[in-house]
């Protein structure tokens, strides 16, 4: 009896379009949606306009429900079922751990230097299982004063890149004009375009790095 299969996140929504032509030979004239947990997956309204019919479920908690449809036309009526699995929603009770890197010098995402190339790792782990970059979407880094003024914005394809299981942040020194105390930040947004809270969000020491003057 099961048309499809769907798997959810917990507390996300998805809308999903299922054929229901069935038995029918009449247009759709009513429609609703069923499920056999509303404590796992909740069935919000259908639009059946058109094929595929639309539905909302929205995750609960984690298990398993069958969404039955029933549909009906003016003379006639028919059902389809279907198996939704919800699972945790891991990206929340996030352990978090941010690492160094040593490359000409050591750097940490606490101190920075002007005038430099900096170049960090940053690697997200969650309930003890690394955070693969294939899940991301879109990763962004930022560097703002006290007025949230962006002094430095790097984003996955430019300035950003993946190497194995960490993103690389590569700030150039052209960017680097700048020192004092400022606030970092490193976002990434999931596969569902679902902007997530920050992997770090922190203050940040930029030291100065004076550029010698050539006299001739």
């Amino acid at each position: 009896m099961d048309i499809l299969e769907r798997t959810l996140r917990i507390g996300k929504t998805l809308n999903i379009g299922v054929d229901l032509i069935g038995n029918l030979v009449d247009p759709i004239t009513a429609a609703n949606a069923v499920s056999s947990n509303n404590g796992v997956v909740t069935a919000g309204g259908v639009s059946f306009a058109s094929n595929p019919v639309t539905v909302a479920l929205t995750g609960v908690t984690s298990g398993t429900a069958v969404i039955t449809i029933n549909y009906s036309s003016a003379s006639e009526s028919d059902s389809q079922s279907f198996e939704v699995t919800v699972e945790e929603a891991f990206v929340e009770d996030a352990i978090i751990n941010i690492s160094s890197v040593k490359t000409i010098s050591n750097y940490s995402v606490d101190t920075l230097w002007q005038n430099s190339d900096n170049i960090f790792p940053v690697e997200a782990i969650f309930l003890g299982v690394t955070f693969s970059p294939t899940l991301v979407s879109k990763a962004e880094y930022t560097i703002y004063n006290n007025s949230n003024e962006i002094l430095v914005a790097l984003e996955l394809g430019s300035g950003i890149t993946i190497d194995g299981e960490q993103f690389i942040v590569d700030i150039p020194r052209e960017t680097m004009t700048f020192f004092g105390n400022y606030m970092h930040q490193f976002v990434i947004y999931d596969l569902e375009d679902n902007k997530l809270a920050p992997i770090f969000q922190r203050k940040i020491t930029i030291n100065r790095v004076p550029v010698p003057i050539v006299v001739v």
